[in-house]
């Protein structure tokens, strides 16, 4: 089991790998990548008493990532308003979604349908109900991680198809 410490120190070294230097922004989606992040980071800086690392804050205030996720929205204004923390490139791909004929303001898109839609491609996500009602754990499961990695991936490759410029992004 991966504990959510991991996931926060997996952040900080994610932010110590941008090049400040040349500006070269890195492909990081923490939103996804840490199975929701936002709203995982949420649930640990609220169990740590709002106490945080400084390396976090710093990640995701770097102007030089780009966060991208389905509703990243109500995350990236949570951490903003409940712990100052401001997101500065989140992309959500569910307007973006909607402006191409993807569902509607009412129906927003999901990730899964963005993706079936756009790349034909089926997320098989196994035990999301459960998934979902389990993210605020201490110790993620494996299936968790696999969940998170599996809506990073979609999340990024939805970038191509939705013309959202990830120029100089590893």
């Amino acid at each position: 089991m991966a504990k959510r410490k991991n996931l926060e120190d997996a952040a900080g070294k994610a932010a110590a790998t941008v090049d400040d230097a040349a500006a070269k922004p890195k492909r990081m989606n923490l939103d996804d990548a840490a199975g929701t992040a936002a709203a995982n980071v949420n649930d640990t800086i609220h169990r740590a008493n709002n106490v945080y690392p400084k390396i976090l804050k710093d990640f995701l205030e770097c102007p030089h990532c780009k966060f991208i996720g389905a509703d990243v929205k109500q995350d990236t204004t949570r951490l903003e308003n409940d712990y100052g923390i401001f997101v500065r490139n989140a992309v959500d791909l569910q307007p973006i979604g909607i402006s191409m004929g993807i569902g509607t303001k009412r129906w927003r898109p999901s990730l899964e349908k963005l993706a079936k839609r756009l790349l034909l491609a089926d997320m098989d996500k196994k035990n999301k109900d459960f998934l979902h009602a389990t993210w605020g754990r201490e110790d993620l499961t494996h299936e968790h991680i696999a969940y998170a990695a599996i809506d990073a991936f979609a999340s990024a490759e939805l970038a191509k198809p939705m013309n959202i410029k990830v120029d100089n992004l590893v």
